[in-house]
């Protein structure tokens, strides 16, 4: 069986003593095909998810077909796992960003702003209401996160960088519920116009080409989407038309300087940055955290904030316990 047909999920979704209700299937490297892991009756055993925890690169999937069961059963299990203390860490965090994950990209395939806002919120409330009974590790939760090329991944992941630099500057669950909001929808203007359905009214002109110079100015198409949706805040339509914003006065769309960017929306330049760096892109690999960390080392205070840089840096430093 090729690729063909099948949805690329996280091993560590595949708790033990659980049945995900789906088909399972590894991609062998030799044979260049996938091999069935686990049929959707059956329950992972321990020495399957050992045989995953010793091969961090294998790469799992589902088929798309049954991709709702894998859905089900994440958001039935989510609590459950989140509570109990026998679930490592690192389970608990895969489960968590792969939650993100599916009910982000189904908002996105709903192809409506207010779905997207609404996802957001849903999951940063479920993360800031479990969020006691899980100590994400900056560390593990980089080696976690998916590093494709996507809009829903870099959604995710700008998210969760985010989360690791409010919660460094201290921030109340109530703020950091907001700022990791407004860090999924962040990208919101750079959607083509032709793929959204609603909010005709606010758009730049859907019958001209999506031109280099029209995703330029997403920040700007971003704040339009957004403005009028119910339930936004001034915080996320700010880290929106911000995010782009520098220290040293040379971003867009507006110029500002250092003290004139919300600080949310220094936070999520970091966060966006850093998960650019990280993830694949056509014409390049993603790069390490350290490296990542070098090239943004000359950034401090020009293209980004230096205090952001530093919580995003200890909290990427941390050692694993788990």
């Amino acid at each position: 069986m090729n690729l063909s047909g099948l949805i690329p999920i996280h091993p560590l979704t595949l708790v033990p003593n659980y049945c995900a209700g789906t088909n399972i299937y590894l991609w062998n490297e030799k044979t260049q095909a996938t091999v069935k892991f686990l049929s959707s009756e059956q329950i992972v055993s321990q020495s399957s998810f050992s045989f995953l925890i010793a091969n961090p690169e294998q790469k799992v999937y589902v088929e798309d077909t049954s991709y709702q069961s894998y859905q089900d059963y994440l958001i039935e299990n989510l609590e459950a796992w989140l509570v109990e203390t026998r679930v490592p860490r690192m389970l608990k965090t895969a489960v968590v960003t792969e939650y993100f994950h599916t009910q982000y990209s189904k908002a996105y395939q709903q192809k409506t702003v207010s779905a997207m806002l609404a996802s957001g919120n849903d999951c940063c409330q479920k993360l800031g209401n479990l969020g006691h009974h899980i100590e994400i590790n900056g560390r593990e939760l980089q080696r976690i996160l998916r590093h494709d090329d996507s809009f829903v991944t870099h959604a995710v992941n700008t998210a969760f960088y985010t989360y690791l630099i409010a919660e460094c500057r201290g921030y109340c669950a109530e703020m950091i519920i907001d700022v990791c909001v407004g860090a999924m929808i962040h990208d919101i203007g750079k959607i083509e116009p032709s793929f959204l359905d609603d909010n005709s009214e606010l758009m730049s002109g859907t019958d001209h080409d999506w031109s280099e110079e029209s995703r330029n100015a997403h920040p700007t198409e971003g704040f339009r989407r957004l403005c009028n949706e119910p339930g936004i805040t001034t915080t996320q339509l700010l880290m929106t038309y911000q995010h782009h914003e520098r220290p040293d006065g040379k971003g867009f769309p507006v110029g500002l300087w250092n003290d004139e960017v919300h600080e949310a929306s220094k936070i999520c330049a970091v966060a966006n940055r850093f998960d650019g760096l990280t993830s694949n892109r056509p014409h390049r690999p993603g790069m390490t955290r350290l490296a990542s960390l070098r090239v943004m080392e000359p950034e401090k205070n020009t293209a980004l904030d230096s205090e952001m840089i530093r919580c995003l840096e200890e909290k990427l430093n941390q050692v694993s316990t788990n």
